[in-house]
């Protein structure tokens, strides 16, 4: 199984995005809204956090690579943060689960995630080089640019590059 390791402040956002959007619930249109609980205001202000352009590209990736996506995000320790998840899912990004870990060992909890699953391949995509992070994880790191963009069209060719699938790219793109 290929693995997609996700942060999502950072990669699906960006600061750049936070200045120019305007909190009018927008990218609420593009998610099923009769899966939201009225009652959860966390559920739709973190759907209007995401960029749909970065969310674009991931789920894009997803579908080149047929990778599964795992959060490693700290907002999965909130209680609203399923709600999230299943709109991301429905949105067409396939996450199949999250780390155990804190916020600030995301190394451990990716470690423990390899170890603990058939994974063959993976890519970690966050805005952040964390402590715990060793040589490994680092060689499967793409960085995002959290100011500028997040994840971005550029990302995308290193993933593909680290996940082997180059190749397969170019002959999606021509047919």
């Amino acid at each position: 199984m290929i693995i997609i390791f996700l942060d999502i402040d950072g990669v699906l956002n960006s600061d750049c995005f936070f200045l120019k959007r305007v909190r009018n619930m927008k990218n609420l249109r593009m998610f099923n809204t009769d899966l939201i609980n009225e009652n959860d205001v966390k559920v739709i202000d973190s759907l209007c956090e995401i960029d749909l352009d970065n969310l674009d590209i991931l789920v894009d990736i997803t579908n080149i690579t047929d990778s599964k996506v795992v959060i490693t995000s700290s907002l999965k320790n909130n209680p609203w943060f399923n709600g999230v998840c299943k709109h991301l899912i429905n949105y067409g990004l396939p996450i199949v689960g999250s780390t155990k870990d804190n916020a600030y060992n995301r190394g451990f909890g990716i470690k423990e995630y390899i170890k603990n699953n058939n994974i063959e391949n993976y890519v970690v995509l966050d805005d952040e080089v964390f402590g715990d992070y060793d040589e490994e994880i680092l060689s499967h790191l793409i960085r995002t640019k959290a100011y500028d963009s997040g994840l971005d069209v550029n990302d995308r060719e290193k993933i593909l590059k680290i996940l082997g699938m180059e190749r397969k790219y170019e002959y999606k793109k021509i047919k």
